[in-house]
């Protein structure tokens, strides 16, 4: 059963701020769609069950936090245990999980403390860190802490491998341990490189700021700062950095199963993470007529099975083709009979530059929700949402769309309509859990935490703009999260086009929607081998979003990756926050 723990005196203050402050409110309950009213907590599981049962992930877990109020979590699907790769346990709030980048906004929350402290500023220099750093480059040494942060530095997201480009400081691989990539091999990089030199196609601009470039590199250098101590960085200031995490955020949070290294007494509880293979089904006169692959995934040691569910049908079966360790082929055994192809979403007359892409989430032959896959650019106008097909008899669903900076956020549900079937779906049962190394740059994307403790950290990034007693963790959020660059090729924050995202210290910064009555909303997003995490706050109305999914998957006709765990928290959160806003 998930639980949530009691957080400690923190919980306490915030729980009577609340009180001193209660003039702000939020609604408790939600609908996904009029004819049925749906609690946060119901909303949440209809999304986290829905991608489970597509066969996206083999599971998932979300958060709703409202301040004030408890968290709620609603977890669908299993997680293997790292620890011996068979045993399979439910997925739980207390699953203990890799969240990959999300681990920079504690890095970045420590920098906003050393700023609030006084020990380091915006404007610091590299070449003011000699000491921790060494000499560098006359330009590399220009770089300010806060260029780092929000990743204008003009510094590359990783050194070269050494197989493409032998440079001082090259990767052995993707990912090494630090035994294999040291803190020496690190520094060694950016004592020998320039802001722009790795730039695929560089700018025409060449001062700083740079144009925004996501960087784990820069990242986790501002990390093994942190770390350091005024003192040489060495291999030593990956446990400097982690030592600080917990005496400056776990610790005061009560954040007790958040780690660097996962002790061996909770390896029953550590995920192992999936790259399960994808397909979808074609449909010629009520039979499944060929499974077409859309990711071949990976670390298959044997050929998985192969569920054909939904559309409507009975009798469909399929196998796999396994080529090493990956799938390439899935054949058609019997087509079965009585099949339809999903219900189709479509986005009309928004003027668009990019159409959106959802599908419908179906429940007792009723459109429940819509899952928003991806949002569109450029929409001028609110787009006509059309639902056709998926259903045999019975009555269209009807859906309106949410339009915030000029993307499809949220449909909502009108009308649910009838006689739909359940979405046709191959599900591929997943490879060998995965786990990853822990590199160097460690601070930039390395921790392992659970949903409940990141429900903890949501609530507590949330408080700034309300008031609460505040402490230098919260002002560090607050320093962390404003907005510094524009994400766009011009990183000035004065020439950013209205509805650009801004880069905040790792955070992702949306602007406000003052047409649609939107206040502004940062986010983080993390993934690695088989994970895949996500974190939706909007601070001013006391309300975010943490969803965990132990899967991610690679496209084959576009090498994209497939993201559950932000498709499932961007539409639970807004599927919550329209439905609060509403009169």
């Amino acid at each position: 059963m998930d639980r949530y723990r009691h957080r400690g005196i923190w919980r306490s203050l915030l729980l009577f701020g609340w009180l001193v402050f209660s003039t702000y409110t939020l609604l408790p309950f939600l609908a996904i769609a009029p004819a049925q009213a749906a609690s946060p907590k119901q909303i949440a599981r209809t999304y986290a069950k829905s991608v489970v049962e597509a066969g996206d992930a083999v599971g998932v877990g979300a958060a709703v936090v409202r301040l004030g109020r408890q968290p709620v979590f609603a977890t669908h699907g299993k997680a293997v245990a790292a620890s011996d790769n068979t045993t399979a346990v439910k997925f739980s709030s207390d699953t203990l999980f890799e969240i990959a980048s999300m681990t920079k906004v504690f890095t970045t929350n420590l920098y906003g403390q050393a700023i609030d402290r006084g020990d380091l500023a915006l404007s610091t220099r590299l070449g003011a860190l000699e000491t921790e750093l060494g000499s560098l480059r006359k330009k590399t040494a220009k770089i300010s802490l806060k260029q780092v942060g929000d990743f204008t530095g003009g510094l590359p997201d990783y050194a070269p491998e050494c197989a493409v480009s032998n440079v001082p400081g090259c990767l052995p691989n993707g990912r090494p341990t630090i035994a294999q990539y040291g803190a020496s091999d690190f520094l060694d990089f950016f004592q020998n490189t320039t802001p722009l030199n790795y730039q695929t196609t560089p700018p025409s601009k060449t001062a700083l700021p740079a144009p925004y470039v996501y960087s784990d590199f820069s990242l986790g250098l501002l990390g093994l700062i942190l770390g350091s101590k005024d003192t040489a960085i060495t291999d030593d200031a990956v446990d400097g950095w982690f030592r600080q995490v917990k005496k400056k955020i776990l610790k005061p949070l009560d954040m007790g199963d958040t780690y660097l290294r996962v002790p061996k007494r909770k390896a029953d509880r550590l995920a192992g993470g999936y790259d399960q293979a994808l397909a979808v089904a074609d449909v010629e006169n009520g039979a499944v007529s060929r499974i077409e692959m859309l990711a071949s995934g990976a670390f298959y040691s044997a050929r998985p099975k192969v569920r054909i569910r939904g559309g409507g049908g009975a009798g469909a079966k399929a196998k796999a083709v396994l080529t090493g360790e990956r799938i390439t082929a899935i054949t058609v055994k019997n087509g079965g009979s009585g099949y339809i192809p999903p219900a189709e979403i479509e986005f009309s007359d928004g003027g668009e530059t990019e159409e959106a892409r959802a599908h419908a989430i179906i429940a007792d032959g009723a459109v429940v929700a819509i899952m928003v896959t991806s949002p569109g650019k450029g929409y001028k106008q609110v787009p006509t949402v059309t639902i056709t097909g998926g259903r045999k008899g019975g009555t269209a669903a009807t859906a309106t769309a949410r339009l915030v900076n000029g993307e499809v956020a949220f449909v909502d549900i009108e009308t649910p309509g009838s006689g739909y079937a359940d979405p046709l779906s191959v599900v591929v049962a997943p490879g060998a859990p995965q786990e990853s190394a822990i590199p160097v740059w460690a601070p930039a994307g390395a921790l392992t935490t659970s949903l409940a403790d990141m429900a903890t950290f949501a609530e507590a990034a949330l408080t700034q703009p309300h008031g609460f007693p505040r402490t230098r963790l919260h002002r560090g959020f607050e320093i962390a999260q404003a907005p510094y660059a524009c994400t766009g090729p011009d990183p000035r924050l004065s020439t950013c086009p209205a509805q650009s995202p801004r880069s905040g210290l790792a955070w992702s910064v949306l602007p406000a929607d003052a047409a649609a009555g939107v206040p502004v909303v940062v986010a983080k997003d993390g993934a690695l081998a088989g994970f895949t995490s996500f974190m939706i706050l909007m601070p001013s109305k006391g309300l975010g979003v943490v969803a965990l999914a132990n899967s991610r998957e690679t496209t084959i006709a576009t090498g994209s990756v497939t993201e559950v765990a932000p498709h499932v928290a961007k539409n639970v959160f807004w599927a919550v926050y329209f439905d609060s806003a509403s009169p």
